[in-house]
């Protein structure tokens, strides 16, 4: 995570949440070790629900956000696939072609993100030398 330009975050929803595994592993990783303090992220993920994930990404981007974690996640570019049996297949993936060009065009927009924070980053850089 430290050497990755940016990272992304994909959780299925489990009891209006995030799974109590990715929710351990946050915690251990960030128990000491801060890789992701302002990194770039982005949350996506499905679940069976009309609603696809949008409790547990809410719930991960608060996790994200909080002050020993402090990664920058990537706003209104969620991807919050519901129904997931309808609109997944295990053979071909993502079924819906909306779907499919909403997820590319996420992946666009993080690509930009990534790029205009490294950008700033640059920039801070040069001020302090």
């Amino acid at each position: 995570m430290e050497n990755s330009d940016g990272v992304i975050f994909s959780s299925p929803e489990y009891d209006h949440s995030i799974t109590s595994a990715l929710k351990s592993i946050l915690e251990w990783l960030f128990f000491q070790v801060h890789p992701l303090d302002g990194k770039p992220t982005m949350i996506v993920g499905t679940s069976y629900g009309v609603k696809g994930t949008v409790r547990a990404q809410s719930h991960l981007r608060d996790i994200l956000d909080s002050p020993k974690v402090n990664a920058h996640v990537m706003f209104r570019n969620e991807f919050m696939l519901g129904n997931a049996k309808e609109n997944l297949n295990q053979m071909s993936g993502l079924t819906c072609d909306e779907s499919i060009k909403f997820l590319e065009k996420c992946f666009d927009n993080f690509s930009i993100f990534i790029d205009m924070h490294n950008k700033k980053d640059n920039r801070r850089d040069l001020n302090e030398n």
